[in-house]
């Protein structure tokens, strides 16, 4: 996951129920930009001594490139992962069970990547990725009518989809940032999609639409 001053409660929080609720062992990264944390870095040893207190597992890793800023910084957390496989979550993400059986369901076994849905469909959509956006052109891609993604938690195979990664780096860190100044994206929410669908590559999109679960 990656943090910054306002998510470190969140953060907190997901390793909390994670280590003493549902007594996962997953080893856990938390990325960080220094000069973010450069007034928090005791947040940063709460992080550590959560995890650390109990099964231990837990790295802080710096975000150091100068252009993952915002949604990037995720994408440079995912392609320089030390994991082979990963679970990117949200700090904010709210956990419902352990996620350690993820990592052997079909879906991920068959393909290597397992994304999530979003509640926007081309046919209803606030961020305009139907089929007249640019994106498609832009991408030299044809229009596939499917849910955008909801990119809060991705399952990835680092080293079967290694070159749909270099992809998704090129797409939010390249300058110029076309997604960006022509909004054809909203921040990574597609990003790792659209690479995906560029390339061919194999991809499960989980069926079940996002749906209200309870209040918080």
């Amino acid at each position: 996951m990656v943090v910054y001053p306002k998510l470190v409660a969140s953060a907190y929080a997901t390793i909390r129920v994670l280590r003493d609720v549902f007594n996962c062992r997953l080893p856990i990264e938390i990325w960080y930009r220094p000069n973010e944390m450069a007034q928090s870095s005791a947040m940063l040893d709460v992080l550590k001594g959560v995890g650390n207190d109990s099964v231990g597992g837990i790295t802080l890793e710096e975000i150091t490139h100068p252009r993952a800023r915002r949604f990037n910084d995720k994408i440079y957390a995912v392609q320089h992962s030390k994991f082979d496989q990963i679970l990117f979550l949200d700090a904010d993400n709210v956990l419902a069970r352990d996620p350690s059986y993820l990592f052997e369901i079909p879906e991920f076994v068959q393909t290597g990547a397992v994304f999530w849905p979003d509640y926007w469909h081309p046919d209803h959509t606030i961020f305009h990725v139907n089929k007249a956006s640019l994106v498609w052109e832009l991408l030299d891609t044809p229009f596939v009518d499917m849910f955008e993604q909801e990119s809060g938690q991705l399952l990835i195979d680092r080293r079967r989809h290694a070159a749909a990664l270099d992809l998704v780096t090129f797409y939010g860190l390249h300058e110029p940032n076309y997604f960006d100044r022509l909004k054809l994206v909203w921040g990574d929410k597609d990003l790792f999609r659209l690479a995906w669908l560029k390339l061919g590559a194999s991809f499960h999109m989980i069926e079940t639409p996002p749906a209200t679960a309870g209040r918080m």
